[in-house]
């Protein structure tokens, strides 16, 4: 069992708030994949001058995931991304976590 003495944060958890939790899925690719096929059209992204939907941004992440992959990029490699903070670039970064491969 865990303990407070191994974990100190624990002791600042509120009674009945669990040490473990279970997220049900295997990866935040796997969460944000079943996002997409439950609720697609929800926003994701909200910034000033609009929304980005999961859908929008599993479509706009996956065609980069692909360019990337046509471009040489495999697993392991590293992409440094720069870019102004805006919600049209704010999405860039999510194929990060993307297999090599998987548009």
């Amino acid at each position: 069992m865990t303990t407070s003495t191994d974990r100190p944060w624990l002791s600042l958890y509120r009674q009945g708030v669990p040490a473990e939790i279970d997220a049900g899925h295997g990866s935040v690719l796997a969460a944000f994949a079943a996002t997409v096929a439950r609720d697609g059209g929800a926003p994701a992204i909200r910034y000033f001058d609009g929304v980005l939907t999961y859908a929008d941004l599993d479509a706009r992440s996956s065609a980069l995931a692909a360019h990337l992959v046509d471009e040489g990029f495999a697993a392991g490699d590293r992409l440094a991304v720069y870019t102004r903070t805006t919600r049209r670039s704010s999405w860039r970064c999510w194929p990060r976590g993307r297999p090599a491969g998987w548009p």
